[in-house]
């Protein structure tokens, strides 16, 4: 090879080499340039398609701080929340400085906290308040005012429908005294905010993802877990069991002053605590 047909050479892998660079650098910048709304898209429907498929979790409550376990009672979130709701499509509802807001299953802010009151996701929905005593309304996964706040009280989603309601005062006179109280006006809408008709069945209230393999049982006040064979699974013992969701079922003792989690088989999996 000549040496002008090395220089060639050494100028065009030069000029590669810059371009690629130029490529890459494009792509890094591209990526950060992206508008937060955006970046807030991206990661909220990733969480929704890993929601049906990742482990579930589950809330408990270590030294005064709400963290969440895996299905085998592992540590997996770090106790660091004031509070926190179960997860449901893909965030979960979590409280630090008396603020509200979600994260996802790795523990990361996707809302920020911002909410006084925050509710569970059902059809990409979920009712939250912006003060303590204010009107209730809906965000959408990605934190974005789906339906305005103008509901006295609302309830979670169920099957793209949420009963809400409205207060009135009323007055009227009892023994020649006025006696004042509040009346609440039950309707129910869709997620676009509309008013729909009451549905046959009333599904707006209760747990959707309940097991319904297993019955709860309740002995002396107690509450213990049969199958739908009656065999009993675990011995009424507890002050109170929910129904078992992701093969996990929460119970409480003391009179409620301590929960933990059981198993299907009844084996406890997370110790009752604080």
């Amino acid at each position: 090879m000549t040496t002008t047909d090395s220089a060639k050479s050494s100028r065009l892998k030069l000029r590669l080499g810059c371009f690629v660079a130029l490529v890459v650098v494009i792509v890094f910048i591209m990526s950060f340039s992206m508008s937060p709304e955006k970046r807030k898209v991206t990661r909220s429907r990733l969480n929704m398609m890993q929601s049906g498929t990742s482990t579930p979790l589950f809330p408990v409550r270590v030294e005064g701080k709400k963290g969440f376990i895996n299905k085998d009672g592992e540590l997996v979130i770090a106790p660091r929340f004031d509070n926190a709701y179960r997860f449901s499509e893909g965030l979960a509802a979590a409280m630090i400085n008396d603020q509200w807001g979600y994260i996802d299953e790795n523990g990361e802010w996707v809302i920020q906290p911002k909410f006084a009151m925050a509710g569970l996701f059902h059809s990409e929905r979920a009712c939250v308040r912006l003060t303590l005593g204010g009107p209730v309304g809906y965000i959408d996964l990605n934190g974005r005012i789906a339906i305005d706040f103008k509901f006295d009280c609302a309830n979670d989603f169920v099957d793209g429908i949420a009963k809400v309601g409205s207060e009135t005062i009323t007055s009227k006179l009892l023994g020649g005294f006025a006696d004042v109280g509040i009346e609440c006006s039950n309707y129910f809408i869709d997620t676009d905010g509309n008013y729909v008709s009451a549905p046959i069945e009333d599904r707006t209230s209760g747990s959707r993802h309940a097991d319904e393999k297993y019955l709860l049982i309740k002995t002396k006040g107690k509450m213990g877990v049969s199958d739908r064979t009656g065999k009993t699974i675990v011995t009424p013992q507890y002050d109170y069991i929910a129904p078992f969701e992701n093969g996990l079922a929460l119970f409480t003792v003391d009179g409620g002053e301590r929960f933990g989690y059981l198993n299907t088989s009844g084996v406890v999996v997370w110790p009752a605590s604080r």
